[in-house]
Formats: C-alpha cells, structure tokens, sequence
C-alpha cells in the first residue's frame, strides 16, 4: 500500500506549493486530500482531531473502509459519505454535518466541505473538517434558555405580538392576542392592522409603527384612550410598541405588548362615579351642619358667660355639656372637611417661620387641665439645647401636636402618666408623646395612619372617635418633609412621634 500514497509534491503543486503547505499544516481545521478511492494527505489537526498517531492510519486507504474512527454511528453511514463525495465532484461543492468517531470510540459533531481540486484530469477532493461540539452545545444551551421564555410569553394574560418592519405584517402572537383579537394565529401571521382594525385606527396604529422605525423613539406607549373595535367588540387597549434594531442600526422588527383595560377603566369610571358622590354629600353636610353649629356654639358661650342673665347651677351645667358636645361636632366636621381636601390635593402650606418650643409649651399647658381631670400625671421634658426655627405652617403643626397628645390623654386611664419631648435628632427636631395608656395590638399597627381606622380596643376608652386624626397628622408632617411613626404594645402604652427637619 505504501506505494500507492501520493502526497501534495507528488501532486506538483509547483509556485504555490510552499504557501499552501504552510497553510495546510498550520489550519487549527482538519484539511484531508482524497480521490473516490482513497485518502491522499492529511493535515496534523487531523490527527488531532481524531486521536491518530500517524499519517498511516488514513493514507491509501479508501474513505469507506479506513479505521474504526469512521464506523457509522447509526445515523451517518458510508453508503452517505460515498454520496457526499459525488455530490462534490458534481456540483463542484458539497458542505455538511457528520457525526464522526475517534480512535477512542468517542463521537463528535463536525461540519464538512468538501472542494473539488483539479490536478492534470485527476480527480481530488479537499476534505475540510471542523468540530462543532461546543457551537452544538450553546446552540443546546439556547434551546433550553428560549424554552421558559417562550412558555412565559404564551401564558402571560397580556397579547404580545411581533410584526416584521417591511410591510409591518404579524409574525408572531402569542395566545391572549387571539383571545383578545378573536382570530387563530393561522389568520393573523402575515397579515397586518388593516385586515382587522377599522381604517381610521389601522392607519393611526401603523403610523406609530412607522415613528419608532424612523428613529423617533426606541420605545412607544400608546394612548389608553385608544379604542379599538375588534371581532369581540369595542374594547379599551394600552399598548406599548418597542423598536427591535439589528447591528446595522436598522429595524428589524416591532415588539408589541398590549393589555385589554377595558374592564379596569370601567371600575375605575365607577369609582370615580362613588367617590364624586361621596365628597359631594360629606361636603354637603359638612357646610350645611357647620354653619348652624358655629352660630349654637357663639350662642351657647354667650349665654354661659351670662350675657342674658345669671343660671342656676344645673342650668350652667347642663348647657357646659351641650357646648362641649356641640363644639367637639363642629370639630369632627373640620376634620373630615380637612381629610377630603388632603385626598384631593387642595391641601397648601402656608410657610412662615415657626418657633416649635413655644408651641408646644402652650399646648402642654393646655394639655395640663385635660390631664388634671382623669389625675394623669403629665411631664414636659424640656429640650437641653436651642431648637432652631423651622419654615413651615404653624396651624398645621400646631394640629398635628394637638391630635397626638389628644390621643394620649383620650386612651390613657385613669391616674396614668404621659410624658412629651422635644429634642434635636441629628438634622431633624423629634417631638415625642408617651403614655401608659391602652396601647394598640400588634398586628393593627400599620393601619393606624390610615383614615377612619380604629384600634380594636380603642372603643373601650372613646367609643365615638372618627379615626382621622391620625391620618390628618400624617399628612400635615409629610407635607413639612417629616416622618412620623409608633411604636406600641398592647396593654402597656404607646409612643407617638414625627420628626421634621430645620431651617
């Protein structure tokens, strides 16, 4: 057999035999000549690539019946090489994959291309092999990355569709965008918004398409004004359409999400409807009740500090508990005149600048006489440096103090102690009321700042509150740029703070 090998010198590749010898030797691919019937010469990365020692192993013998490395696989067979190699003489080029084997029986993945080399009427092939196995791999690898995604994209309840940039016709959509349209996907692919919008809305759907392949933006939300009557009816869209460039910077394709509001815009115009309702009636109460009271309470206080006569004792008192009453009503209707204004932003802040220590040593003073009457214990910590002057609104600070020590004193029994601090905080001035009152359960707490609520147990001690005034504090300390919180336990007392910062 040796006899019979015939290597590339042989061949009288004469000028170019050196450059591509050099070539052949150094390619990291594996580059074999061949006849139909026999291996010629072969590269080192051959021997490489399929555990050979030698050159021997592969010249003169016939690419059929060479050495274990090429035995079929089940899938590859030789009947398919010798097929292969025809097609390359024929056509004058025959590429490929093919499960190879090496000497060590293992498998890879190649690609194959097969080149006819004319040599003085003899027919010779090149033979140029490349492992593939980790391109297979990653290919692999991307299958099962795609997979979750495309599952994703066919369960998610919002229509994603994609359509091609050059006659903005569907290519893809997934199975809430045939729920949502009312057309299998066998009749929406390869067509486009004017097969199933409307004219007027078709025409305005591509010429947003149209903005975001000009360049105009990258990413487009639609109006959710937009309706769109389609097999199913009118129904209300928010779509958002987002421009998919290849390397060039050219638009490829246009990404679409869509989410049928129609049912949600609809709850929300009710909502809308309830809540109008709502502050037109607390309104309307509101004004109609406070007006009438405002002129009972200057009558009542009139007749108690005896502009029409002395009264008798019993008369004086029971005319005490009915301006008390009268005046605590009017103040529940500001509150809730108050607390609809903040929902509606018609909230200002009139700023000026406030000495916070005097008006908390005013209110403590107040605070003194509620406290006298259930024998509370009341003590002012006075703060040990100078509080700065802070901008803000004085009535509104004046309320928020107020309520939390209102609260102390309301749900704090009998011969109880409450304690208040003003003190600086880094950045911030901290006021702080505690008590030794009821205190609010553990798993009610982060509903104490919202409006109308009340703690289980707080009716024990008040059992007509409105529940606003916490909410009311909350907003007016926000409004100054503060934080206010709790910290409670049940049975054994609360702390109720809020700071805000300095001028």
């Amino acid at each position: 057999m040796e006899e019979n090998k015939i290597t590339i010198g042989e061949l009288g590749y004469r000028e170019s035999e050196e450059k591509y010898r050099a070539l052949f030797e150094s390619s990291s691919d594996a580059i074999m000549l061949l006849t139909s019937d026999q291996f010629l010469d072969c590269n080192p990365a051959t021997l490489k690539m399929f555990g050979c020692k030698s050159r021997d192993e592969f010249l003169g013998k016939h690419p059929g019946q060479v050495s274990p490395q090429f035995q079929p696989n089940g899938r590859d067979s030789y009947e398919n090489a010798n097929e292969h190699i025809a097609n390359a003489f024929k056509n004058g080029k025959e590429s490929f994959e093919w499960m190879h084997r090496r000497v060590d029986g293992t498998d890879f993945p190649a690609e194959v291309l097969l080149t006819p080399i004319k040599f003085e009427n003899q027919p010779i092939l090149q033979a140029t092999v490349r492992d593939i196995t980790e391109r297979k791999q990653a290919e692999e690898a991307l299958r099962e990355s795609k997979a979750p995604t495309e599952t994703i994209v066919e369960h998610i309840p919002l229509m994603i569709f994609l359509k091609e940039a050059k006659n903005l016709n569907f290519v893809l959509f997934n199975r809430a965008g045939e729920d949502l349209l009312g057309y299998s996907r066998d009749n929406l692919i390869g067509k486009n918004d004017t097969d199933f919008f409307p004219p007027r809305e078709a025409a305005f759907f591509m010429a947003k398409d149209r903005e975001v392949m000009n360049g105009m933006s990258d990413v487009l939300d639609i109006p959710e004004e937009s309706i769109t009557t389609l097999k199913r009816g009118q129904r209300l869209l928010h779509t958002k359409k987002i421009c998919i460039r290849g390397k060039d910077g050219v638009t490829k394709y246009l990404m679409g999400i869509s989410e049928d509001i129609t049912e949600r815009k609809k709850a929300e115009e009710h909502l809308k409807e309830l809540n109008d309702v709502r502050s037109k009636f607390i309104s309307i109460i509101s004004h109609q009740l406070r007006t009438p009271l405002t002129a009972i309470n200057w009558n009542l206080e009139a007749i108690l500090e005896g502009d029409f006569g002395k009264l008798d004792e019993t008369t004086h008192k029971f005319l005490q508990i009915t301006h008390k009453e009268s005046v605590e009503m009017a103040r529940r209707i500001n509150d809730l005149l108050i607390t609809i204004d903040i929902e509606e932003g018609r909230m200002v802040l009139e700023k000026e600048e406030i000495n916070l220590e005097s008006i908390v040593g005013e209110i403590v003073a107040e605070m003194m006489k509620k406290c006298a009457l259930k024998n509370i214990t009341c003590r002012y910590i006075a703060p040990t440096v100078d509080i700065p002057a802070i901008d803000g609104d004085g009535e509104k600070i004046r309320t928020v103090i107020i309520k939390l020590m209102e609260n102390a004193v309301a749900y704090t029994k009998d011969d109880g102690k409450i304690s208040i601090k003003l003190e600086m905080e880094n950045d911030m001035i901290r006021f702080e009321v505690k008590d030794n009152g009821v205190g609010i359960p553990t798993h009610e707490q982060h509903h104490i700042f919202t409006r109308f609520f009340r703690a289980s147990n707080a009716s024990i001690m008040q059992t007509d509150a409105f529940g606003l005034g916490l909410f009311i504090a909350k907003s007016f300390v926000e409004q100054h740029g503060g934080k206010i919180g709790c910290e409670s336990k049940e049975g054994e007392g609360s702390v109720f703070w809020f700071k805000i910062p300095y001028r």
